[in-house]
């Protein structure tokens, strides 16, 4: 059946405001890649805007897709959007999206860079029920989730409205007109907005005049994005360095800040294996941050003493401000105090950093892009004559705070710590939790141990109650311990399965752990028999186009709806052309696939061609017979 409709398509200009900002977020399976944008402008709504929103007009009949669903009873046809687009207020902002096209698991990954100032948080639910936990979108740039789960987004900005104050620069390393800075030093620049937040897009990063942007790293850390640089050959010896960057915030009419500063490089130093600058700072009573800036590292000729061709005296403070040294007693030289202490390679080495003059306030900081590769370094602070007790990798933080009075130790080698941790779950597949797993998967479970490894002979599964542990697969890898179980007959369809797996590690008293998971398998039938009805456009842009839908019949088809058997049909954009079966259901009337009883006598089934205009081409309706059954007649 083919019903013919016209439409009268009526242009109204549209003035478009710019989009305050926008997120994109990547969705993929390994295959294919999908964008979803997010984001908020002044004049949005929580339905279909046009000119702002992105409508998603069909679901492709293969392959991966994802959208945001909507329901807007002003735009009923619009169900679908791949940008979607809030309006610009101080509240809880919700999107959700969903994927299909494909069986595997999909990733949903972005820039933390890009979230504006607010709170971000992406979490998985369902259509009707929020996520159970949220992760943030600024710690976190990925999350994995199964077709079948919504992606949750919330988002509540830290302000709305025009945004009329510019970023500003918080810190910078090197300071402005520090001298005898190493030529092999990372120079980074602190900036911070207090509205909206850097735009990462906008930043520009000058060195002595020459564009190094795109040689530069871009790093949020909470509500400040970090700036970092450093040239592949060094900074010039004994030269005055320029510094200029520019960024603005995010905004549909952006506020800039331009900042410039300047440091002058040592002389060329004698070779070292290893270097770490390090940076003591105070507050003053004045409020204004002090840094004094230190380094220390090794080399194959240093001495543990005072070596002129690697270390660097300090002559003394100015008095009154604060300072910093590393202690130096050599009874060949008057030195008693370094900036730059280089020791000798062949012995693991201790510094010890005091202070004079310190605020009320008192830290280390440091780059962790400058720790070397296959050293590991440790940093704690204790009161003399008591030596630190807790000791902190320098590879995994980037700052220590510390008392007014206690000095600072830093050592290539710490007190080994017992292991009283138990092992861990790093993942398991499916995911704890997730829904619509085929019930033929198998389930793999990956556990590691922070300290003595697994025992892998401690290892037992249950699954459903029963101890599976003799039919698994068990192998280790350094770190990780590997368990697949895959059933013969495969799990119970349309059930939840809970398992749990125990494990002790191998320190003395073992440290045991229980891990207890759960995952909910579907329900995929399979119809008797399936055939497509095809509707032919000819020409189509000077090619033909076809349009397939789906029909046939199965034991558990009805005339209605059924679940897992019948697909819904997306409705396409307002005045598009459609095809599709009809049903008389009191929710879902539009099919692309009906699936009918196979045990009635006869069965009908409807078809409607929608808004054909046959002014440029022609249509017509086919079929391939050697898909239809041979026990049935077909009119």
């Amino acid at each position: 059946m083919r019903k013919l409709s016209w439409a009268i398509l009526l242009i109204i200009p549209l003035v478009v405001f710019g989009v305050a900002w926008k997120v994109e977020v990547q969705i993929t399976d390994g295959t294919a890649t999908r964008t979803l944008k997010w984001g908020l402008h002044p004049d949005a709504t929580d339905g279909y805007d046009f000119g702002i929103d992105e409508n998603y007009p069909l679901i492709p009949p293969s392959g991966l897709y994802t959208f945001f669903p909507v329901d807007d009873p002003t735009n009923p046809y619009v169900t679908m959007l791949s940008e979607d687009i809030r309006q610009d207020t101080v509240i809880e902002h919700l999107w959700k999206a969903t994927a299909g096209g494909t069986f595997d698991s999909v990733t949903a990954s972005w820039d933390p860079a890009d979230i504006p100032l607010g709170n971000a948080f992406v979490g998985l639910g369902t259509f009707a029920e929020e996520p159970v936990e949220w992760i943030s979108m600024t710690t976190n740039s990925f999350i994995k989730y199964y077709p079948g789960d919504y992606l949750w987004i919330s988002f509540t900005p830290a302000t709305s409205g025009e945004d009329d104050n510019p970023p500003y620069v918080v810190s910078t390393y090197p300071t402005d007109g520090a001298s005898s800075v190493p030529t092999d030093a990372v120079v980074q620049i602190t900036l911070t907005d207090d509205e909206t937040g850097i735009d990462p897009e906008s930043i520009e990063l000058q060195v002595n005049s020459v564009d190094v942007t795109s040689l530069a790293t871009v790093q949020r850390e909470g509500n400040q994005w970090i700036v970092r640089y450093s040239p592949a050959e060094g900074f010039p010896t004994e030269s005055m360095i320029t510094v200029s960057i520019s960024a603005a915030d995010i905004g549909a009419e952006p506020n800039y800040v331009n900042y410039s500063f300047s440091f002058t490089t040592s002389g060329a130093p004698s070779p070292v294996l290893w270097e770490v600058p390090i940076v003591m700072n105070t507050v003053s009573a004045g409020a204004d941050t002090v840094e004094f800036p230190l380094s220390f590292g090794v080399a194959e000729d240093a001495s543990q003493l005072f070596d002129p061709e690697f270390d660097v005296p300090f002559p003394g403070p100015v008095p009154g401000e604060f300072y910093a040294y590393f202690p130096l007693a050599d009874p060949e030289y008057e030195f008693s105090m370094l900036k730059r202490d280089i020791r000798s390679s062949s012995v693991e080495s201790e510094w010890i950093v005091r202070m004079g003059n310190p605020g009320t306030t008192v830290w280390a900081s440091w780059n962790l892009y400058d720790i070397p590769d296959g050293v590991e370094l440790y940093i704690a602070s204790a009161f003399p004559p008591d030596e630190p007790t807790e000791w902190y990798s320098m590879s995994d933080v980037n700052e220590l705070e510390i008392t007014v009075g206690e000095w600072i130790w830093i050592s290539e080698s710490t007190p080994v710590s017992p292991d009283e941790e138990p092992p861990y779950l790093v993942s398991s597949i499916p995911e704890i939790g997730a829904a619509g797993i085929p019930p033929e998967t198998e389930l793999n479970i990956i556990i590691s141990d922070y300290g003595t490894g697994v025992d892998v002979s401690s290892i037992i599964l249950t699954v459903e109650g029963e101890d599976v542990s003799d039919l698994c697969s068990i192998t280790e890898t350094e770190p990780y311990v590997y368990i697949v179980y895959s059933p013969d007959t495969g799990f119970t369809p349309s059930s939840r399965i809970d398992w749990t797996l125990s494990a002790a590690d191998l320190a003395e008293p073992p440290n045991s752990t229980l891990i207890e998971g759960y995952f909910n398998t579907g329900f995929y039938p399979t119809p008797d028999w399936l055939a497509n009805l095809n509707l032919y456009i000819y020409p189509f842009e000077d090619d033909s186009l076809s349009s397939s839908i789906t029909f046939g019949t199965d034991e558990a088809g009805t005339d209605y709806f059924d679940m897992g058997l019948d697909y819904l049909y997306a409705p396409p954009p307002p005045g598009a052309s459609s095809f599709y079966f009809y049903i008389e259901d009191t929710i879902w009337t539009q099919l692309s696939r009906d699936i009918r009883s196979s045990y009635q006598d006869s069965v009908i089934w409807i078809a409607y061609a929608m808004n054909l205009d046959t002014s440029f081409a022609e249509y017509s309706i086919g079929w391939q017979p050697s898909e239809l059954p041979s026990s049935g007649t077909f009119l």
